[in-house]
């Protein structure tokens, strides 16, 4: 029982450590991104929004790139290699693993504008 309160009390101080200072800009309307990150000298400034697609982007075509490297090579052992029933079934499973890895990755890729904006950078 101790275990689990002191988890849960865990769990609240590391949330309430990253949640507290979000509350900051939650309470009023007045606060805009020219006072978080300064005034833009352009007018638009999407900074913080295109660095984060940039890195949504990055992370989702490499995880991609490497979840269909490991299809092409589960296959392949599918195919080719004499294995028994039962570690057969093994490797449909890591092959649909693989393909619902690169699936996700994927749509990261394709839509990370929009995960960027659900991230909280419009600014």
């Amino acid at each position: 029982m101790k275990k689990k309160i002191f988890g849960i009390l865990l769990f609240l101080m590391i949330s309430m450590t990253v949640l507290a200072p979000l509350s900051a800009f939650a309470a009023t309307n007045e606060v805009t991104c020219e006072d978080t990150f300064g005034t833009s000298t352009t007018g638009s400034d999407t900074t913080l929004k295109d660095t984060l697609t940039s890195i949504i982007r990055l992370v989702g075509g490499i995880g991609g790139l490497f979840f269909t490297l490991c299809i092409m090579i589960v296959s392949l052992v599918i195919i080719f290699v004499s294995i028994s029933p039962k570690q057969r079934g093994i490797a449909w499973v890591g092959l649909f693993g693989c393909f619902g890895g690169a699936f996700i990755f994927f749509a990261g890729y394709k839509f990370a504008g929009a995960i960027a904006v659900i991230a909280g950078a419009n600014c």
